[in-house]
């Protein structure tokens, strides 16, 4: 299986390299040569779990990435820093996705011994011990981005001054075939806006090749029990 993932990586790579190309992109800065006054750098490698592809294959994508993180990081050190954190570590954002992805994975390793729970999922990682789970749901998944921009030395993620392209056609093809080379089975885009235009245009088409949900961002505040993390507010596909 660790074939599996070492080839899907090859071919975001090469993607990505397609991608700098076009946009004059540094690759350890992000910055844009073909922008270079837009106060913008290309936020982040996507992430590829270990055991992608190994089981059913979930693909998150987010608005965008909320705060620079500084140069851009290698899909193995991006991968690191999500997978091999200590899930009591976990943000709200990457411990909801950790529930949502064990809601999607085969009942074996062990969501309907959260299903029902009353606590919070960043509050569920931090009361059970990492060995009572069968697997890291964060394993079997991808994370990427709509936007793929970050405002440069921004430090917090509310807002939305990244909701926006610098060049919408190419991103638009880029992302498209970002998620065809994922093959996921089953799209999860994070964030109630995905419900509407302009955004619903690819929700919808994606959804007639594959299931695909909209369901609250993570770490929207309020309800961050499992089943309101999970809970398609929108879905289609098969």
């Amino acid at each position: 299986m660790k074939l599996i993932r070492e080839g899907l990586v090859a071919r975001l790579e090469e993607h990505h390299r397609g991608f700098f190309g076009e946009m004059e992109i540094h690759p350890r800065t992000g910055l844009p040569g073909r922008f270079p006054d837009s106060g913008k750098r290309f936020a982040s490698h996507p992430y590829v779990g270990s055991r992608y592809g190994e089981d059913t294959r979930i693909l998150f994508i987010g608005l965008d990435i909320g705060v620079d993180d500084g140069p851009l990081l290698s899909f193995e050190t991006r991968r690191r820093h999500i997978e091999d954190k200590s899930l009591r570590d976990h943000n709200p954002h990457i411990a909801g996705t950790w529930c949502t992805a064990l809601s999607l994975l085969p009942s074996r390793y062990g969501w309907r011994e959260i299903a029902d729970s009353d606590l919070t999922c960043q509050r569920i990682l931090r009361s059970h011990p990492e060995s009572r789970w069968k697997a890291n749901p964060l394993s079997f998944c991808g994370l990427t981005n709509y936007f793929k921009w970050i405002t440069i030395g921004r430090d917090r993620a509310s807002g939305r001054q990244d909701g926006r392209h610098l060049d919408p056609d190419l991103e638009l093809r880029f992302l498209m075939n970002e998620i065809e080379i994922y093959r996921p089975d089953v799209v999860v885009f994070q964030g109630a806006q995905f419900r509407h235009s302009p955004y619903l245009r690819l929700v919808k088409r994606l959804s007639r090749q594959r299931r695909v949900e909209v369901v609250r961002h993570p770490s929207m505040r309020g309800r961050r029990r499992p089943r309101d993390i999970v809970k398609a507010l929108w879905s289609g596909g098969t």
